[in-house]
């Protein structure tokens, strides 16, 4: 049943790549299409026991290709066995090498690793027996048919011969048929599938550089790391970025840039913004999802971690990368700062290495400044050489960097073509590594040895021989020339510190810059929250005037109606006084006459009148009195707001305006 347990995800990973052999169609696709570089093994001599020379200025190694097994009956038996629905099925034709040994021009093997095993010849019997769980088991199995490989191509011990003589002692083609034959049997490969050993591929490495040239990649380079990667989940160690990448540890949370506003805005922010920026041509700016997908790379995985960027050919990713190399190296530079005396960037590690007479003392880098090289792969080689070739080219960067100079003599002659500087390798495959090796390190006119030697004050000159005379003459070397190393600790100690104020000054521009731009975001996020400001002390200060215009016409109104009432207040007072002086006499009020009572119940109704006109007329006082007293809180409350309302306008349009100038 399908787990997905990391230890089964990564063994059926370790299946497919072991059986996914590097392939060849003729012998010299393994030697970079160099022809003259294979050396057939099918004479009466083999090609050391013919004392082949070497080219100029280069020592002369073989790498022996002990057998090779056929692509198309191989491939043709897997797919009988396991099927295989892919609608276009890739066409497969070559061979792929069994094995590989590397011994130096007297066909002595080199010190380990001298052969190479591919994992294919094994894997492909293993898969058809149907135990595809097995395949998995390649390293330990690699490991045992080295083993057995190594034995019997040194042989028997001699008697009275030690170890080393015994290593120092010639392939022979006895030797070399013997391990092949072993192996096909080991594996257990049927004949009809298989080529005994017919070629060695000659290899160059520079006559100054004691180390042999490394077996030809037979494997996926990833079955190393893919059992490293087993190895530490088996074990409980695996890391965060590994559990990750295998979908054992998820996202806490995911977010759309294309959709969530907030967050995008957030991934663009000034403060998430790297200070360096690649100086490309025209030193255009990235757009918004490339800055965004940059300034994210940055955050995700400061302290380990991962972020895929997706996007068609052409849309930038590239272009992003570049920003992402400038901001490692200024990290770089800032953690070198620490640094008054570059010396004491490098600790002495105790040991030391025999040259010659002398001792050389080996140093290692302080761990400060360790953490900031950035490999660039990929499944696609020609990928991988694009970018790291254009990283370097002059045409990468603006033709205003003038200044942008490092290391260019020995950068043009890494690339053969016009660079800025040394900031970048072409690696991969075994040619390119060698070629790396030896126009970085060994080349006499162009080399970084030469130019620290310059610097330690042991320049070697180059002879330079005159065709028509014959003599010679004697120049400095162009990378001496042309970088001017440092004559002396005082002169390297002055362009460093040179150099160090230079940049604490670029860095402290950048970050003022940096900071007003963090204090521009500040007032741009504050903007809607100003003009919802602005015009809620408008609203208040419309409803504030509204108020005193609705109270003054009420006032109006009621300061009518109190004179209305006093108006009539003042007849009933007029008519009540009037009626009290018709008042009837003693005797007739007595008795009861007539005239009395119709006096009486006139006076009564007179009385009732003025009580209500008097009541009518308090009334109205009152209410006069309470308008006028809520009309002049109105009229404080609009002074309130009309302040409330000019200060927020007048914050909200100094911001605009500061933007604007901005």
């Amino acid at each position: 049943p399908i787990s997905n347990r990391p230890e089964e995800i990564l063994s059926a990973w370790t299946a497919l790549e072991v059986l996914s052999p590097q392939s060849y169609v003729r012998p010299e696709d393994l030697a970079g299409g160099d022809r003259s570089r294979i050396a057939k093994l099918n004479g009466l001599s083999l090609p050391w026991e013919r004392g082949e020379k070497s080219r100029p200025n280069a020592r002369l190694y073989y790498q022996v290709v002990l057998g090779s097994i056929k692509m198309e009956p191989a491939v043709e038996s897997l797919i009988q066995r396991y099927g295989d629905t892919r609608p276009e099925k890739p066409g497969v034709r070559g061979q792929s090498a069994l094995a590989t040994i590397v011994v130096n021009r007297h066909g002595e093997i080199v010190e380990s690793p001298a052969v190479g095993i591919s994992s294919f010849g094994w894997g492909v019997i293993t898969a058809l027996n149907g135990e595809l769980e097995d395949l998995s088991r390649w390293p330990d199995v690699e490991r045992e048919l080295t083993e057995l490989i190594e034995r019997l191509l040194i042989g028997e011990v001699a008697e009275g011969e030690d170890d080393e003589e015994q290593k120092k002692r010639p392939l022979t083609r006895e030797n070399l048929f013997a391990a092949y034959n072993a192996l096909v049997h080991e594996i257990g490969l049927p004949s009809e599938w298989i080529e005994p050993p017919d070629f060695a591929i000659r290899s160059y490495t520079y006559f100054k550089d004691p180390n042999p040239p490394e077996p030809l990649l037979l494997n996926s380079f990833f079955l190393a790391d893919l059992a490293l990667a087993r190895k530490l989940f088996s074990e409980g160690k695996a890391t965060a970025n590994l559990r990750r990448y295998l979908g054992i540890d998820l996202p806490s949370n995911r977010r759309d840039l294309l959709n969530d506003t907030d967050s995008l805005a957030e991934a663009v922010s000034p403060g998430l913004t790297h200070l360096a920026r690649w100086p490309g041509p025209g030193r255009y700016p990235l757009v918004l999802l490339q800055q965004a997908a940059v300034n994210l790379a940055f955050r995700e995985t400061e302290a380990g971690g991962l972020l895929g960027i997706n996007g068609p050919p052409g849309t930038g990713k590239t272009t992003l990368l570049r920003d992402l190399v400038a901001g490692v190296v200024t990290q770089r530079a800032e953690a070198m700062l620490r640094f008054d005396d570059p010396e004491m960037a490098f600790e002495h590690t105790g040991l030391k290495l025999k040259v010659g007479n002398g001792w050389i003392h080996l140093y290692r880098l302080n761990p400060s400044l360790r953490g900031f090289e950035m490999v660039v792969v990929s499944s696609n080689n020609k990928a991988v050489e694009n970018v790291s070739a254009e990283l370097p080219g002059l045409a990468a960067i603006a033709n205003d960097a003038t200044d942008l100079r490092y290391f260019k003599t020995l950068s043009d002659a890494l690339y053969q073509s016009e660079t800025w500087g040394a900031v970048a390798a072409v690696l991969g495959n075994l040619q390119n590594r060698s070629r790396f090796k030896q126009a970085f390190w060994w080349d006499d006119d162009s080399g970084f040895n030469t130019y620290l030697s310059a610097a330690a004050g042991s320049m070697r000159e180059i002879e330079i021989t005159d065709h028509i005379t014959g003599q010679a003459k004697w120049r400095t070397p162009l990378i001496v020339e042309a970088e001017k190393p440092p004559v002396n600790r005082e002169e390297a100690l002055r362009r460093w510190k040179s150099a160090k104020e230079k940049f604490l000054s670029a860095l402290e521009k950048s970050r003022r810059l940096q900071a007003m731009l963090e204090a521009l975001q500040s007032e741009l996020a504050k903007l809607p929250a100003l003009a919802k400001a602005e015009k809620e002390a408008d609203e208040k200060r419309a409803a504030a005037i509204e108020t005193i215009n609705r109270l003054e016409a009420m006032t109006v109104t009621l300061r009518q109606t109190e004179v209305e009432a006093a108006s009539q207040l003042n007849q009933a007072d007029q008519d009540l006084h009037k009626v009290r002086q018709e008042k009837p006499g003693l005797l007739a009020r007595l008795f009861r006459t007539r005239t009395a009572r119709e006096w009486s119940a006139k006076l009564s109704v007179l009385k009732l009148s003025y009580r209500e006109a008097g009541a009518k007329h308090a009334s109205a006082v009152e209410e006069v009195r309470r308008i006028e007293s809520d009309l002049e809180h109105s009229h404080l409350e609009r002074q309130a707001t009309e302040t409330a309302w000019r200060n927020a306008s007048t914050r909200h349009q100094q911001t605009i305006q500061k933007l604007a100038e901005a």
